[in-house]
């Protein structure tokens, strides 16, 4: 691991993984994973800057083995911090996956965000989609403590199904809405 002045890491490392697989299983894309005794060590790479800095960037990176194939996996996002009213958290996960029974591509997209009102009232949005499942997850979370101990606080969730090939055909699966009111008594 080496890590700056500034709080810029970057490390390396090795990861062996061991998994008895007492009876066989599917990956997404049915891609079957047969029973068995699997042994692998893989190399992992991660780098970020400083969470001090307004933009911080991360990569987390891992290759090269996975059960009897390959597999390589890469996460990266960006944190932006503008003022202390904002952030914006994009992010991007990848996985491609070979195995001798098949292959299959994970992709997951994410996008968080706070917008910080005054010290005691924030908003807060988070927002998921992945290709396998094509499901979109969105969750929306507003707090305010009006006084010491006590907050409201509102919370709204979607989840929908968003083909890969149809982007604007929008399938509403769940939506949840909760709202909460909190006070502290005091003796």
């Amino acid at each position: 691991e080496i890590e700056t002045y500034a709080n810029d890491r970057a490390w390396v490392d090795l990861r062996n993984y061991y998994e008895r697989v007492p009876e066989l299983f599917t990956l997404p894309r049915d891609v079957p994973v047969s029973l068995g005794d699997y042994n692998w060590t893989n190399f992992g790479f991660r780098f970020q800057t400083s969470g001090a800095r307004s933009v911080q960037f991360r990569v987390d990176a891992e290759c090269c083995s996975f059960y009897n194939g390959d597999s390589f996996q890469i996460e990266a996002g960006i944190n932006w911090r503008p003022n202390r009213y904002f952030e914006f958290q994009p992010g991007y996960e990848a996985t491609y996956i070979s195995l001798p029974s098949g292959s299959v591509d994970i992709h997951i997209l994410t996008l968080d965000s706070v917008l910080n009102f005054t010290p005691d009232m924030q908003l807060a949005i988070e927002v998921q989609w992945d290709n396998t499942s094509q499901a979109f997850a969105f969750s929306g979370r507003y707090i305010w403590e009006y006084s010491p101990g006590n907050e409201l606080f509102i919370g709204l969730g979607q989840t929908a199904i968003l083909p890969t090939l149809s982007p604007s055909r929008f399938e509403p699966q769940t939506t949840l809405l909760s709202i909460r009111l909190g006070r502290t008594f005091q003796f």
